[in-house]
């Protein structure tokens, strides 16, 4: 692994970490405790990621079934820190942080489907350069 691979790590796991606190801060006093939400958004990170990978090979290679397996995955560990803030809590929080939480999760989801979305029509678009006589079986009826 470069350095780039390394600061990328390390960026991550700051992410997290600063996502802790401000959970602590902002929630502590709601009965949310910071250092599960940062195990469940440190330890989805990883799945997370491999989800991604995966649903693209899945679309690139135009296998349904493995686009849905991990597209499961990837739904999972996305919501899974979320999903403690609104139950992992004491108390109800306040109307404030549920409307911070469901912004939070609309943005970060769409950023993360729209990022997927594009590299998923770049990885088909190689895929379809790769093989030739590709549009002559589409034609044919032997695709």
């Amino acid at each position: 692994m470069g350095r780039l691979g390394i600061a990328w790590i390390v960026l991550l796991v700051l992410y997290s970490v600063g996502r802790a606190l401000a959970v602590g801060k902002t929630l502590g006093a709601y009965g949310v405790n910071p250092w599960v939400f940062l195990f469940l958004d440190a330890s989805s990170a990883v799945p997370l990621a491999i989800g991604q990978v995966r649903l693209i090979q899945g679309l690139k290679l135009r296998q349904p079934a493995m686009v849905q397996r991990w597209l499961i995955v990837l739904t999972v560990s996305f919501m899974a820190p979320y999903t403690y803030l609104l139950f992992g809590a004491d108390r109800p929080l306040p109307a404030i942080a549920y409307w911070i939480i469901a912004i939070l999760v609309v943005a970060m989801g769409a950023s993360t489907f729209w990022r997927l979305r594009m590299e998923a029509k770049r990885a088909v678009d190689l895929s379809e350069q790769q093989v030739p006589g590709m549009e002559e079986q589409k034609v044919s009826g032997l695709d």
